[in-house]
């Protein structure tokens, strides 16, 4: 659910200009939420483009789980699927996968669905200084390291017994019969590293970008693609156990309400994570309880049989 301020400020417009002609390349559509700068407000952007520049990759982390916004894959951008929006309105931060070694894990994780697919969208996000080329033009060790695990996450999806496991630990067995189509992207590098003088000319190396992403499913982006996006303004970031149980991590500000009030079921109490965020005084975090207790509340009647909602939206099925 999109609050007002945040439907206001939304604007369609083509996004990732440094990547557009890839995009196109690969023939992608983009879709709903489309990125919007100009709500990226001046402290914000200031600190991320410092950030942008940085060695510690886990600065980039905790920045990211705190400014969703900047995140690609919420709203159907990869694959086929996904304009319902993402599952629990919420980004997963280091999503565990059974059986895979826990420094082996996506960075973050969207859920989106549609109708007929779920589309998890894995995230790897790599230190913005990393380079894509050597000198000589091929791609370097870290690069190619960081595409295997991309391939990893492929691999363990492939598994019939895996993708029973995330249904029961991600979906809790919601929509069975949606079929399970994930995505994987790499966040990877400065754009700088395609228009500096380099032995390869603008134009190969672009070219090679693409198809350094063997498959549909691969989707390499470089942080300078990363657009501000209004949409994902009201989302919250949460982390998950091995046994499937879920933990709200950061609310932001602007939330208004989930809109999934099964999610806020399963999500459980937000307390902890309105006390992380500075920006919300008590009157804020009174208005954000109440609201999350209503779902919660909501929730715990659909879970058990219960559909009538009262006023509550019913969430698409």
């Amino acid at each position: 659910m999109i609050g007002y301020a945040a439907r206001q400020r939304l604007r369609l417009q083509p996004p990732y200009e440094a990547d557009q002609w890839k995009l196109e390349g690969k023939g992608e559509v983009l879709v709903v939420g489309a990125p919007n700068d100009d709500a990226f407000d001046d402290a914000t952007r200031r600190a991320w483009e410092s950030l942008k520049s940085s060695d510690c990759e886990a600065k980039v982390q905790e920045f990211l789980e705190r400014h969703v916004a900047l995140l690609p894959g919420a709203w159907g951008e990869f694959g086929s699927g996904g304009h319902h929006g993402p599952m629990y309105s919420a980004v997963f931060r280091q999503p565990p996968l059974q059986g895979l070694d826990s420094t082996r894990v996506p960075d973050f994780m969207w859920i989106p669905r549609s109708t007929v697919e779920i589309t998890p969208v894995c995230i790897e996000i790599e230190r913005p200084t990393k380079r894509w080329f050597t000198k000589d033009g091929t791609p370097t060790a870290q690069l190619t390291q960081a595409l295997d695990q991309l391939n990893q996450w492929r691999s363990w999806f492939s598994e019939a017994l895996n993708q029973q496991l995330f249904r029961e630990n991600y979906l809790k067995n919601r929509w069975p019969r949606r079929v399970l189509k994930p995505q994987f992207v790499l966040i990877y590098g400065r754009e700088s590293d395609f228009t500096e003088d380099h032995k390869l000319s603008i134009e190969a190396r672009h070219s090679k970008r693409i198809y350094l992403g063997a498959g549909p499913d691969v989707h390499l982006r470089t942080f300078d693609s990363l657009r501000w996006n209004s949409h994902n303004e009201n989302l919250v970031t949460v982390s998950a156990s091995t046994s499937g149980r879920f933990r709200v991590e950061w609310v932001p500000k602007s939330f208004d309400r989930l809109g999934d009030p099964t999610g806020a079921h399963y999500l459980g109490p937000i307390e902890n994570a309105i006390a992380q965020n500075s920006e919300i005084n008590s009157v804020r975090a009174g208005e954000i309880l109440a609201a999350w207790t209503k779902e919660r509340s909501a929730g715990r009647r659909i879970a058990s049989g219960d559909t009538y909602l009262g006023s509550l939206p019913i969430p698409t099925p």
